[in-house]
């Protein structure tokens, strides 16, 4: 996406500008007047981070909708190497704003599925089930997790769901591979299931995380500190869903942040570097114009999601379960 800066400063000069040569009658009239703007296209994922407010190495954005992602903006001239932790893809935005991040195929979707397999496609019936999940999470959030028997492992529900129903992007970018849910027992209930279902969505979201972590400590030239980085959640499923958002911040051990202004962030964030450039070849200053409009806003949180320290255990437990089974079926996958 550094070609809308590019594209910008080369207006000055309209005889060199292959797209006023294309279009014509966007070009500006006889008196100097410009008639409309012309901007080139902008990945989605890029555009969610600068409308999430994710513009700096201390703000992660996770989004879920149809599909999910987590994404850290960096700040890295193209003449800086970067190093890029496998499993994790990269792309620059500006010649000085580089995007690295992870997604999965199915987020919103694995409750879009679960729904219409369990029949709760009703909102009644869906809101109840639900509601039978954050009790489950509730107990599995007590002091009593802490100090599980093994006749207690045995007696209680731990599906494993690994969310593949439409290939694996990220970490492992194995098209091929298939959904699977793992420990289903006569006891387990549509409850089990959807919340077993977000979970593993939460997880696999998580080692994207992880990685990005990684490659925050291995990132050279960063100008901002991070210690304590957060999460800005966007995308419709986890804007109505509370539950997904406490998840998440058990699992990553990270605060997670909902901003009231952070809706439609996609839109948002196109407007914003469109509004960046424009503010930018307005007052000549081009690249240094557009670092300083896309700095960091300030936030607008409406909920902070801490995680809790009662669910580090389930949490731990249920990663190292979903990588046994990731590893021990990956080989019955077909290439696509």
């Amino acid at each position: 996406m550094g070609g809308i800066c590019e594209f910008l400063a080369d207006k000055a000069d309209q005889k060199k500008n292959l797209y006023w040569e294309r279009w014509p009658e966007m070009r500006a009239d006889p008196s100097g007047v410009r008639r409309c703007e012309l901007f080139l296209g902008l990945a989605d994922g890029a555009a969610a981070n600068l409308g999430s407010k994710c513009t700096s190495i201390s703000r992660i954005a996770v989004t879920i909708g149809t599909s999910a992602a987590a994404r850290i903006c960096l700040w890295h001239s193209q003449h800086e190497e970067i190093t890029v932790t496998a499993g994790l893809w990269c792309y620059r935005i500006t010649k000085d704003l580089v995007l690295l991040g992870g997604a999965l195929t199915d987020g919103g979707s694995v409750i879009e599925f679960c729904r219409n397999l369990l029949n709760l496609k009703q909102e009644v019936d869906f809101a109840a089930c639900m509601q039978e999940v954050a009790n489950l999470l509730q107990q599995d959030n007590n002091d009593d997790y802490q100090s599980r028997s093994i006749a207690d492992e045995n007696r209680s529900n731990n599906e494993i769901f690994l969310p593949f129903l439409g290939g694996e992007r990220s970490t492992g970018f194995r098209f091929g591979a298939t959904g699977a849910m793992c420990g289903l027992t006569k006891n387990t209930t549509p409850a089990h299931f959807v919340k077993s279902c977000m979970e593993g969505v939460t997880l696999r979201l998580n080692e994207i995380l992880k990685l990005i972590l990684s490659s925050i400590a291995i990132t050279p030239n960063q100008e901002e500190e991070h210690e304590n980085p957060i999460l800005v959640v966007s995308g419709s499923a986890l804007e109505k869903n509370t539950i997904w958002r406490q998840m998440i911040a058990d699992c990553s051990e990270i605060v997670v942040i909902t901003d009231s202004e952070v809706t439609e962030c996609t839109s948002r964030g196109a407007a914003r570097l469109a509004a960046a450039a424009l503010c930018s070849i307005s007052d000549g200053t081009t690249g240094r114009g557009i670092r300083y409009m896309l700095g960091e806003e300030p936030l607008m949180p409406i909920e902070r999601c801490e995680p809790s320290f009662k669910a580090k255990k389930k949490w731990a437990d249920a990663t190292r379960a979903q990588n046994e089974l990731i590893d021990l079926i990956s080989s019955t996958w077909r290439s696509p």
